[in-house]
C-alpha cells in the first residue's frame, strides 16, 4: 500500500511522489511530479497496481579527495584496506608525506590503501559537493 511520501514511476517511467492517500470516503490520489504539478487520479486503488513502487531518486554518493597537511587531523587512528585487523596511527609529516606508523607514504597513497577505524575514508569531502 502507497503512503504519503512515496514515490512511483509510472509505466511510462515518469517519477511521481504521492501527496495524498486514498481513503474510504474518496478513492483519490494525488501525485506531485518533479515539476511540482499535481495530478488527481480517481479510482486509485484500482489504477495503482499500474504503478510500480520503487526508493525514489538515488541521492549522489559523496566523492572525497586525499587530505593536505593543511586538513589532515593529528593522530588518525587508520587501518589497511587490505588487512583491516591491523591498526595503524597516521601523522601529517611533510606537505607531500604522511607518517604511518613509522612508514613514510603520501597522501594519496593513505586515501587510496588506507580506511579510518569507523569505516570512513582517509580524506576530505570534495568542495563542491
Amino acid at each position: 500500500m502507497l503512503k504519503f511520501g512515496d514515490f512511483v514511476k509510472t509505466p511510462c517511467g515518469v517519477v511521481l511522489r504521492v501527496v495524498y492517500v486514498p481513503n474510504s470516503e474518496t478513492d483519490k490520489i494525488g501525485l506531485i511530479g518533479k515539476h511540482g504539478s499535481l495530478t488527481w487520479i480517481t479510482g486509485g486503488a484500482t489504477l495503482l497496481p499500474d504503478y510500480i513502487d520503487f526508493d525514489g531518486p538515488k541521492k549522489p554518493e559523496p566523492v572525497y579527495d586525499p587530505w593536505t597537511f593543511e586538513t589532515m587531523p593529528i593522530g588518525v587512528k587508520c587501518r589497511p584496506k587490505d588487512k583491516p585487523e591491523c591498526r595503524r596511527l597516521a601523522l601529517p609529516a611533510t606537505a607531500t608525506s604522511v607518517d604511518v606508523s613509522g612508514t613514510i607514504r603520501s597522501y594519496d597513497e593513505l586515501f587510496a590503501s588506507y580506511e579510518q577505524l569507523d569505516g570512513g575514508p582517509c580524506g576530505q569531502l570534495k568542495e563542491g559537493k
